[in-house]
């Protein structure tokens, strides 16, 4: 494996965990709210579980992210349109929350019926809710081997999810120059080279 490949193992493991804790079968509609590189990996493996139509939300701003998950099939929805949108179903079966917990009371909203949302382990409180609330421990080392058979076959493109590059001793001015790099960025990754 390239050295762009193994940095994101990890993430993947994150994002496989997730896709796994929601239980995804075939001909089912998945939403994923927010499209940083473990939301857009969890999307691509969504669609790899079978799901019938994938949806996402995003910021227009994040052009590169947007951009990449189209080009995976996935339609992306700007996250304060997401509770009027027409889904073929009314709502989704699965919500996979990669954004701010703030989003989990629209992601409720939005499930059908004994949909799933699953998030990234968060606390949230109220437990008046008729779905089933799964929190991903983000235990990507579980998902290693998995990670990497996805990545050797091609399904998951590691290079398109690596917007930047940097070192250690350039570390600061990447991560702030990321950070202003709303339209492009995607993932930055660090090496020791």
């Amino acid at each position: 494996l390239t050295d762009d490949q193994v940095v994101l193992i990890e993430p993947m493991g994150v994002a496989l965990d997730l896709v796994k804790t929601a239980d995804i079968h075939l001909t089912q509609d998945v939403l994923v709210m927010g499209l940083g590189p473990i939301g857009l990996m969890a999307a691509r493996m969504a669609k790899l579980s079978g799901a019938r139509h994938v949806y996402a939300t995003e910021l227009p701003a994040s052009k590169a992210k947007i951009e990449l998950a189209e080009k995976w099939g996935i339609e992306v929805i700007e996250p304060d349109k997401v509770e009027q949108y027409p889904f073929p179903a009314g709502g989704v079966d699965h919500v996979l929350v990669t954004a701010h917990p703030s989003v989990i009371p629209t992601a409720l909203k939005i499930c059908n019926r004994g949909g799933i949302v699953s998030f990234l382990a968060i606390a949230y409180g109220e437990d008046r809710m008729k779905l089933q609330l799964r929190a991903s421990n983000a235990s990507p080392a579980l998902y290693f081997p998995e990670c990497l058979r996805l990545i050797e076959s091609g399904a998951v493109d590691t290079a398109a999810l690596i917007s930047h590059r940097c070192t250690l001793d350039g570390l600061q001015q990447a991560v702030q120059a990321f950070a202003k790099d709303r339209e492009h960025g995607v993932k930055c990754v660090m090496y020791n080279k």
